[in-house]
């Protein structure tokens, strides 16, 4: 898995690679290119802790199956600590414009 991030990442920072290029031909202004020169040189600099957040992502205990499911009419909180739960009632549209 953490190879197909990686792979994924690289054709992201190329993107942002290619459009740095576009506007160097192209940009009136001189902040639109030095704002993509920050974007790329901060994609190249924390690449490996962007990808290990990534990863973490497909790795959260709180996004397993049934993870987000209702236990005594409440819902976990995802990126919350742990045991943060909110309360889940169905509702109608009807219902929740009137409220």
């Amino acid at each position: 898995m953490r190879k197909q991030i990686e792979i994924n990442y690289n054709k992201v920072v190329e993107r942002k690679k290619a459009k740095l290029e576009e506007l160097r031909g192209t940009a009136k202004e001189r902040s639109k290119i030095d704002e993509m020169i920050e974007i790329v040189e901060e994609m190249e600099r924390d690449r490996e802790s962007r990808i290990n957040q990534s990863l973490g992502r497909f790795t959260d205990a709180r996004l397993r199956p049934g993870a987000r499911e209702s236990r005594d009419g409440l819902v976990p909180v995802l990126g919350a600590a742990q045991n943060v739960s909110v309360a889940c009632t169905p509702v109608t549209n009807e219902e929740y414009e009137s409220s």
